[in-house]
């Protein structure tokens, strides 16, 4: 199993060492070549907003990205024992996914390559849902201020809602719950069947007590990361709405929709078109070399997961 999940990475790794410096520089070259002219089509295509108000936009949309990868660095760094740069690598290797797919489907390739890197999918599932709580503390209250003022998105709404109560209930009530439910059990039950599903509940806690740990842990940092994310993204609404042609009612009307759009819908604002355009091309921007890095730091990550005992200690609550 592992030799077939590797295989993929394997065999790009293998072709790009064999190339030439001369057939990397033209892949390379092509590449750039390409995204010069989607840039350049991206301008072309629209009035809505000056050149260089794109650019500087997309700019800081990259930006935020930094930051989401440092975010996600932290939180891999401290849950899964994984590097922090081949993490913040695989995140630009991955977020393209996160536009191109509908219904957040880009966090499943996320999740999936975590769970290579490390080898633990309750920990990958653990790391992404903190990186969402983390978003939620921002999001909560730009979501709140939508619906005073005009319609939330219902998509928005929904995955806001998830991400704030999902993760802040594992953190926050999975130790003291899971420990009441053993408590419980061990009080009243005493059949095989209770004790299969004992252990079962018990490897559930300590995965949840890891998960509360790590989280208070790394508050601190991961809201100024956040806080940061969030000015950027807003920065970027806010350079788009002054200085577009088009009249649209706010910054925060404007992320909302960005935020939840589908990138083939047919029926986006020109603004909303353009937002759209900047965050695709911002994220190709560093794609291709990401991409590489993570490959080629995919099995060393794989090697050292295996001589890590993920395992937590048994906190007692």
């Amino acid at each position: 199993m592992t030799a077939r999940r590797g295989y993929l990475s394997g065999t790009i790794r293998g072709m790009w060492k064999k190339m030439g410096w001369s057939q990397r520089a033209a892949i390379l070259g092509g590449y750039i070549m390409l995204y010069a002219i989607a840039v350049a089509a991206m301008i072309a295509i629209t009035d809505v907003v000056p050149a260089y108000i794109a650019i500087s936009a997309g700019a800081l949309y990259l930006l935020s990205h930094v930051f989401r990868a440092m975010r996600l660095a932290a939180l891999s760094v401290d849950a899964l024992k994984l590097s922090g740069r081949t993490t913040a690598a695989m995140h630009f290797a991955t977020i393209p996914f996160a536009l191109l797919l509908p219904f957040k489907l880009g966090e499943v390739v996320r999740f999936f390559a975590l769970y290579k890197m490390g080898g633990k999918a309750s920990y990958a599932v653990i790391v992404l849902l903190l990186d969402r709580m983390f978003d939620s503390l921002f999001l909560v209250p730009i979501v709140a201020f939508l619906a005073l003022k005009s319609e939330v998105p219902l998509a928005l709404g929904v995955f806001t809602i998830l991400a704030a109560t999902v993760p802040l209930a594992v953190v926050f009530v999975g130790p003291r719950l899971l420990s009441e439910v053993q408590s419980y059990i061990v009080s009243n039950h005493a059949s095989p069947v209770s004790l299969r599903s004992l252990r079962k509940i018990d490897v559930a806690r300590r995965l949840v007590v890891h998960a509360a740990q790590v989280a208070r842990r790394q508050a601190p940092q991961l809201c100024v990361l956040s806080l940061l994310i969030w000015l950027c993204e807003l920065l970027v609404c806010m350079i788009l709405v002054i200085n577009s042609a088009e009249i649209f009612q706010d910054a925060l009307d404007l992320l909302g929709s960005r935020l939840v759009v589908f990138w083939a819908s047919d029926t986006m604002s020109p603004i909303l078109s353009i937002a759209v355009s900047i965050t695709l091309v911002s994220q190709l921007l560093l794609w291709p070399g990401m991409t590489l890095f993570f490959l080629d730091r995919l099995k060393h990550e794989q090697h050292q997961s295996r001589s890590v005992d993920h395992k937590p200690r048994n906190y007692v609550e």
